[in-house]
């Protein structure tokens, strides 16, 4: 089975109409990806929730259809054709619109490959990414964090943070905003939040995961403090919400000490994981 004809995105669309294999696209990622996430999690819903069992078969007998994850050689980068990626699709047209990783959904938002699972295939496909960005709705930011790239995220971040309100300018539909969040020029018009709401979901991917998945692939209940930090260079006082009403907080001083550790419920401390920067504890 396959999912024909369609389209990742924005980005690769299909050139002719009526559609045919070689002008349109075959397994797109973000479908795919999508599936492979969600289609286990409804299946993993009790009878309660899912009283239905006809509902519940059908899933089973859609699950079982699911095609792979696409892979195959880099399409672009320094590792074209001798390295393998993901893949914005299974197969694609000669050309593409708009700025889209389609990959890289297999990273984000779907998880499927991240610190755990397949890293390393992430890491190549983010290197070798065929578009670059630090503005606007552009998932470099959360994609580098997501896969335990510490520079990277670093520089991501700061340059979202630099960028200036929007102001006014002659025959611009942009205007200057009184709130300072609406940050510069960015996209079609108007109220642009997304800039800032990438950062701030970026700089929490590098301080908190949740919801990774495991060796095998699966969801897994962890909780991973920083994985995507400086450790050398950023201290930082947090205190965030994670899954299950969990409530994780501390003070890390920037060289190895994390400081006022606390875990509630404290049944969720089990599932604490910390990839990095910790060298003493103070619980």
């Amino acid at each position: 089975d396959d999912i024909y004809p369609s389209q990742p995105l924005e980005t690769w669309q299909c050139t002719e109409v009526p559609p045919t294999r070689a002008s349109c696209v075959t397994n797109p990622m973000p479908n795919v990806a999508g599936l492979h996430a969600l289609m286990p999690r409804l299946l993993a819903l009790n009878k309660t929730v899912v009283p239905d069992p006809a509902a519940r078969a059908k899933w089973q007998a859609l699950a079982k259809r699911v095609p792979e994850l696409p892979v195959g050689p880099c399409m672009q980068g320094p590792d074209k054709g001798s390295a393998t990626c993901l893949l914005p699709g299974a197969q694609l047209p000669s050309t593409s619109s708009n700025a889209e990783n389609c990959d890289l959904y297999a990273v984000h938002p779907y998880r499927l490959v991240g610190l755990y699972a397949n890293r390393s295939l992430g890491e190549t496909t983010y290197t070798n990414r065929k578009f670059r960005g630090s503005t606007g709705w552009s998932e470099d930011l959360m994609d580098a964090a997501l896969l335990g790239l510490a520079n990277e995220s670093v520089q991501g971040l700061i340059s979202r943070a630099n960028m200036e309100p929007a102001t006014s300018s002659s025959g611009s539909i942009h205007r200057t905003y009184r709130w300072i969040g609406f940050q510069g020029v960015i996209g079609t018009g108007g109220t642009a939040t997304d800039h800032g709401a990438v950062g701030a979901a970026g700089l929490r991917y590098m301080l908190l995961q949740t919801g990774t998945a495991d060796e095998r692939g699966a969801p897994s209940n962890k909780i991973v403090l920083f994985p995507a930090w400086p450790c050398d260079d950023w201290a930082v006082d947090f205190k965030l919400h994670a899954p299950g009403k969990t409530i994780v907080e501390g003070s890390y001083d920037g060289a190895g000490k994390l400081s006022n550790f606390t875990v509630s419920p404290k049944g969720r401390r089990a599932d604490v994981v910390f990839a990095g920067c910790v060298k003493s504890l103070d619980e």
